[in-house]
């Protein structure tokens, strides 16, 4: 599955800039950024702040999707499934510390 980004950013500049007005201005930022989705890569940007992944930006899209998903059928009900996707989690360790937690404080009651 591929996607195909296009970004178009304008900046628009006052006059009193000395730039004039309505003039294309592109930051390293922003072509980092395209750089990075031209490439089929995950953006720097957003690498730093997701979970590890190995994947090319539109396989950990579609990876962040189902994960995404997996969490929203969790919050309708807010039981727990009869079987988990362990490795779709963005934290298991914290899934595991919570489950052996109420497992331990059911049974001390």
């Amino acid at each position: 599955m591929y996607f195909t980004f296009m970004f178009i950013v304008i900046v628009i500049t006052n006059k009193s800039d000395g730039f004039g007005q309505g003039e294309l201005t592109i930051t390293a930022a922003m072509e980092s950024l395209g750089n990075s989705l031209f490439m089929d890569v995950v953006p720097e940007s957003w690498a730093k702040r997701a979970y590890p992944s190995l994947y090319g930006l539109s396989q950990w899209y579609a990876d962040m999707l189902q994960r995404v998903k997996e969490l929203e059928s969790w919050t309708g009900d807010f039981q727990l499934p009869a079987a988990v996707w362990l490795a779709g989690f963005f934290n298991p360790q914290s899934f595991l510390t919570a489950i052996m937690q109420q497992v331990n404080h059911h049974e001390m009651k």
